[in-house]
């Protein structure tokens, strides 16, 4: 009988560690784990909040921009509901950017800056809701041909529409052929490089096929090209990766012209090339494109132009993110005529 009791009395004990153990288990493992999860939960909640509240930051950003009928100053009105600070100026001429400075004077663009009537307290300058700011500028070739951004820490561009012109158009007939001029502002991005529609231009090439004639100043507009001729076209891209990676284009980049005089599906290819500054065509290896950077791409005929009539090209760029991502965009069509 007293076997018995002991056994029994074993096994309640067994029963009683078994219980110790599973708590234990819970308590080391189990509960800490509930608690890395709940912490996630609150960083990863947390996180987006910080988002969200970027992003909303960057709607209620409003500024009204202006330039100076004398292109010496450009004035700047915070309308918005946010403080603001202005970190870049972009100046951009004929679909080009010509200058991306920092705005902090004094440089070879911004010689001075006020807030409010004084000095700013702290560079790059902060206008909060109401205040305005005054950029004095250096004096610049041609003014009436340049427009531009004002770039926030919050990386909008400012007037959020459209470049504004640094010299004021003084009457409504020239506010139209501005306008006109401007048309590259409408491009349409479906990537990270944006085409800048009125840069599109095209060169003659020398008989032997070597060169470019009457490069680099020599081109023309590339809508209407001559018929029965052997040419190049060039055409501005700019990278707007919203990563921000380089992009690094490469040698299978090329153009396509098709024609309704080549009959359905076919097409004169255009290979993208190298130029001297000569105009001495060269072989193509790879270019990279930093972020905000604009380059002029050269794309030369195989063949001869169609006879007159009406078609259009289309550009594919292949390459790759500076991240080692593959990089294929289709840059949709421009329309030509051949005469």
């Amino acid at each position: 009988m007293g076997g018995v009791g002991y056994l029994k009395g074993r096994k309640g004990q067994a029963a009683v560690i078994g219980g110790i153990i599973i708590i234990s288990l819970v308590f080391s493992i189990v509960l800490p784990l509930i608690l890395l999860y709940q912490r996630a939960a609150e960083y990863t909640s947390s996180q987006a909040i910080v988002e969200l509240n970027f992003i909303n930051e960057k709607l209620r950003e409003s500024l009204s921009v202006k330039g100076s009928e004398d292109a010496s100053t450009i004035t700047v009105n915070n309308t918005g509901s946010t403080t603001v600070t202005l970190t870049r100026l972009w100046l951009i001429r004929e679909g080009r950017i010509e200058y991306i400075v920092d705005l902090i004077p004094p440089n070879s663009i911004v010689l001075g800056l006020s807030v409010d009537g004084r000095a700013p307290d702290r560079l790059p300058p902060m206008l909060k809701p109401g205040s305005v700011l005054k950029i004095d500028l250096a004096s610049l070739a041609n003014p009436d041909q340049i427009y531009f951004y004002l770039e926030s820490d919050r990386g909008v561009l400012h007037p959020r529409e459209k470049a504004e012109p640094l010299k004021p158009p003084k009457t409504e007939i020239e506010t139209i052929v501005r306008r006109e001029v401007v048309e590259y502002l409408a491009e349409t991005q479906f990537g990270p490089m944006t085409l800048w529609f009125y840069s599109f231009t095209y060169y003659d090439v020398s008989k032997s096929g070597d060169r470019l004639l009457k490069y680099p100043d020599g081109g023309l507009p590339g809508f209407e090209v001559p018929s029965g001729s052997l040419i190049a076209f060039t055409i501005n891209v700019t990278n707007y990766d919203p990563r921000g990676r380089t992009l690094i284009i490469t040698r299978g980049s090329y153009m396509k012209l098709y024609h309704e005089k080549l009959g359905i599906g076919n097409y004169i290819l255009f290979s993208i090339k190298n130029v001297s500054s000569s105009g001495y065509i060269l072989d193509f290896d790879r270019l990279e494109v930093r972020y905000g950077q604009s380059v002029t791409l050269v794309f030369v005929g195989e063949s001869k132009t169609p006879s007159s009539g009406s078609g259009y090209v289309t550009i594919v760029i292949e390459g790759q993110f500076s991240d080692g991502m593959p990089l294929v965009q289709n840059i949709p069509a421009i329309g030509i005529r051949t005469k």
